[in-house]
């Protein structure tokens, strides 16, 4: 007991006009920081399906390079690759070449995504924070096989 006495002799005593200071301090900063993460959070999204239609235009050029005469399959390569929750009516594929598909030749893939339409409800905060309007990918690749 003797050294319990001494732990509470050596705190100092609580000044009266300081007693709540710290839980004043974290009712203003946790709002804070609760909106800090929700918009790291609303972002990361963003970019995450950004980096997905990329890596999936990709995909499908890769497919195409190969495969170029189907245009059913490399459009159905990139909305595989594609997160589930994205509203296919707002995606936009186009597949071009330069003119012929023969070895050599320029196979070019665009995707383009309307997240203003069809994608912002879905987010965090979807009408507070600014995002983009669209979300677009294009690759050109030569064709590989005749």
């Amino acid at each position: 007991m003797p050294c319990l006495k001494r732990l509470r002799s050596a705190r100092p005593p609580l000044d009266r006009n300081e007693s709540g200071q710290g839980l004043v301090e974290f009712a203003i900063a946790l709002p804070l920081l609760i909106m800090f993460l929700v918009v790291i959070i609303h972002y990361g999204i963003i970019i995450w399906v950004a980096m997905n239609i990329a890596s999936s235009t990709r995909e499908a050029a890769l497919y195409g390079a190969y495969k170029p005469d189907n245009d059913t399959d490399i459009k159905s390569t990139i909305q595989a690759g594609l997160p589930s929750f994205l509203d296919v009516t707002y995606i936009t594929i186009s597949v071009t070449d330069s003119g012929n598909r023969n070895k050599g030749s320029q196979l070019t893939i665009s995707v383009k995504y309307d997240l203003a339409n069809g994608g912002m409800e879905k987010l965090p905060c979807g009408a507070l924070l600014p995002a983009p309007n669209k979300l677009f990918s294009t690759v050109t690749i030569p064709i590989v096989v005749d």
